[in-house]
């Protein structure tokens, strides 16, 4: 039994899976199983984790019909047997060094929580493992969701992050449902007795068009404001003092499915909603201390109608690459 699984779904990312699973097989930590979750691939994606297969021991391919990102990480956590799992998506990427990092730090922990790095569509060069070794420390609960809810890009997600595998004999990823991430992260941090943060960020998180978070949305998507709700519930019963977080995080999320969700007309009433919920709050996203400089700047965009919002958007982001 190795001493770490990786879990890494996969579904028509064939321009990106050999980077990804190089990366993975290039860790200078050797002692994993990776699990290839083959989610029912129409493109070569299948093929090429066969290959990987015939070539390294430590690869195992599971092959199932398309049941979504959620159906195959919890095949993966089926089949571990591992100690230690961790999640890797498969049009991401990791420096050499971060399983190594990572298991490291974990010693007797049930959670280690990591950052990222925003990597573009096109790539390049997986950069060097920096020489020196990162900060980590213990946690507790409420500073961990202080981590990963600090910063401007909210760090709830899977990946980034090394599990004990026990904290998951009761929880699963919900199926067929989007950001499902959000949905049990907290579940997973209250059943974690020692909990390490670090500063350190080996793992690239690419932003391409065709990702779940950069498609045109449906309305499905309104989900992710659904999992923001139960969250903020959560953390105002649990860690009141962190309500601020989740607030900031809430109204972030409805920028994000306005800019999204705004090219669909036939969700043009569900933006109007959206709209009238952020203008609501107008004292909060434009007066208080705790707001971002990105949600007062959306917020008097949205006084001109959400089409104007997206425009500006846009420009935005374009400028910022």
């Amino acid at each position: 039994m190795s001493q770490m699984d990786v879990i890494v779904p996969v579904y028509n990312v064939e321009p990106y899976l050999r980077r990804c699973v190089d990366s993975i097989l290039g860790q200078t930590f050797r002692d994993f199983t990776l699990y290839l979750i083959d989610d029912g691939s129409t493109d070569g994606g299948g093929g090429i984790c066969d290959e990987y297969a015939g070539t390294d021991g430590r690869v195992r391919v599971i092959h199932q019909e398309n049941r979504g990102l959620s159906a195959a990480r919890n095949r993966g956590l089926e089949d571990s047997s591992s100690g230690y799992v961790t999640f890797i998506d498969s049009d991401d990427y990791v420096e050499e060094r971060y399983l190594e990092r990572l298991w490291r730090m974990a010693e007797e922990a049930d959670m280690v929580l990591s950052g990222m790095v925003v990597a573009e569509e096109g790539g390049g060069e997986i950069p060097a493992s920096p020489a020196e070794e990162p900060d980590c420390w213990a946690a507790s609960r409420e500073d961990a969701f202080r981590y990963m809810l600090g910063g401007e890009r909210p760090l709830l997600f899977a990946w980034g992050k090394l599990y004990r595998r026990d904290l998951f004999q009761e929880i699963r990823f919900p199926a067929g449902e989007l950001f499902e991430d959000v949905k049990i992260m907290h579940l997973l941090v209250e059943r974690a007795s020692r909990i390490v943060c670090t500063s350190y960020a080996g793992y690239f998180y690419v932003q391409r068009r065709g990702s779940i978070t950069n498609r045109t949305a449906g309305r499905e998507y309104l989900t992710l404001l659904e999992n923001d709700e139960a969250l903020w519930t959560f953390i105002r019963s649990h860690y009141p003092d962190l309500e601020y977080l989740v607030k900031r995080k809430y109204f972030k999320s409805c920028f994000y499915l306005i800019e999204r969700m705004g090219g669909n007309p036939e969700l043009r009433e569900d933006c109007g909603r959206l709209r009238r919920t952020v203008l609501q709050n107008w004292r909060y996203l434009l007066f208080d201390k705790t707001s971002f400089p990105l949600l007062r700047a959306g917020t008097l965009c949205l006084l001109f109608g959400t089409r104007f919002y997206r425009a500006v958007w846009r420009l935005y982001a374009r400028a910022a690459k």
